[in-house]
């Protein structure tokens, strides 16, 4: 009975070893802030602590978001690897999608070397999406489903659970923060029916002379709260 007990326990423990090993692999999307109509890039990101070789997953997009392009790898996740030769070259991963009958996303990424992908956290995927002009203010989700990794010595994972990510729309305006990033020393402000406001306002003094409002600067919407 004792030796029974320890061999339970032993199998036990590597069953919960094994799961503990390759559980430790996500897939995710940071939350996003969009403007109306804008165009973006948002990144699948993939952590993971064991070697992976493939992965596919379903991007479900808010009705009013929608693929602007070809989703694309990240060129850093992508492997060097060592010819016969002995000379290191790029190896050769290949990312396939579609768009299914309900309007999601398939994405299918593989190694077709067998060559798993470099390092361990960061962008995967690169995916580059549009707002509608029309979007509804607010805020909506992008879900990752059906999530699957195939690792380095071909073990399949399905990843629980599906993961979502919130996406802000905005109404176009640019902040005052924003327009600074860009924009230095003096600007013309315009109210938004084009009608000159004041000219020559230090971009750093905007808020000071401005009373609170939405107004027209280097051809932006700029909110000044």
């Amino acid at each position: 009975m004792k030796t029974v007990r320890t061999t339970t326990a032993v199998v036990l423990l590597l069953f919960f070893t094994i799961t503990n090993v390759y559980s430790q692999a996500e897939l995710c999307i940071s939350d996003q802030s969009f403007r109306r109509g804008e165009t973006k890039t948002v990144q699948i990101e993939m952590i993971n602590s064991v070697e992976i070789c493939a992965f596919q997953l379903s991007v479900v997009l808010p009705r009013h978001m929608k693929l602007a392009s070809r989703p694309l790898l990240a060129q850093n996740r992508i492997a060097k690897i060592v010819d016969e030769f002995g000379n290191n070259i790029q190896a050769n991963p290949s990312l396939k999608y579609n768009i299914d009958k309900d309007g999601n996303l398939i994405i299918v990424v593989y190694s077709t070397d067998a060559v798993p992908f470099a390092g361990n956290e960061g962008a995967i995927v690169n995916l580059s999406l549009m707002s509608d002009g029309d979007s509804p203010i607010g805020t909506s989700y992008i879900e990752l489903k059906n999530m699957e990794l195939v690792y380095a010595d071909g073990y399949t994972c399905v990843l629980p659970p599906d993961r979502k990510c919130k996406v802000q729309i905005g109404d176009g305006c640019t902040s005052v923060q924003e327009l600074r990033e860009t924009v230095t020393g003096a600007v013309d402000v315009f109210g938004t029916d084009g009608v000159l406001v004041v000219r020559d306002v230090p971009v750093e003094s905007l808020e000071n002379t401005l009373e609170s409002g939405v107004y027209l600067i280097c051809g932006r919407k700029i909110m000044v709260k």
